[in-house]
């Protein structure tokens, strides 16, 4: 089956309590998600070659949405082309335009490529729902 997310290998990853404890200590205006009913909960830092990401991985209700987030250092690039045409979008409680990638994937599950800018940081999303519904998981997103 053909790859549908970027992965970032060779990183080295070192474990991050949270994006928003992260944000908070480092006095950043970093986005994060925060959905109802998670279930599941990851987060890290990767580091290769001084590239760097902040990532977070949430689960909602068991499953039905998982949501990758990646903040990236600026000499890491992102092509959605990969995925398919890309459409765009925009996150309407921040007012922040969007590019993404759409594809049904198994068992009627939705997956989305994200990618957008906020306040000098980049942002990647790999978003795994069981309905076509980015923009409401998209307006998950908080800043501290």
């Amino acid at each position: 089956m053909a790859n549908n997310r970027i992965k970032f290998k060779e990183f080295s990853q070192t474990s991050l309590d949270s994006i928003s404890k992260y944000s908070a200590r480092e006095e950043k205006d970093l986005l994060f998600f925060d959905p109802d009913n998670i279930t599941d909960f990851k987060a890290n830092i990767g580091k290769r070659n001084g590239s760097s990401y902040l990532f977070e991985f949430i689960q909602t209700m068991w499953g039905n949405d998982e949501i990758y987030e990646y903040i990236l250092s600026q000499d890491i690039d992102i092509d959605l082309t990969q995925f398919g045409d890309v459409k765009e979008g925009n996150i309407q409680k921040l007012g922040i335009s969007y590019k993404y990638t759409e594809k049904k994937g198994l068992f009627s599950r939705y997956l989305y490529n994200v990618y957008f800018e906020y306040k000098n940081e980049r942002y990647y999303l790999y978003v795994k729902t069981i309905a076509p519904r980015l923009p409401k998981i998209l307006n998950t997103i908080r800043t501290n």
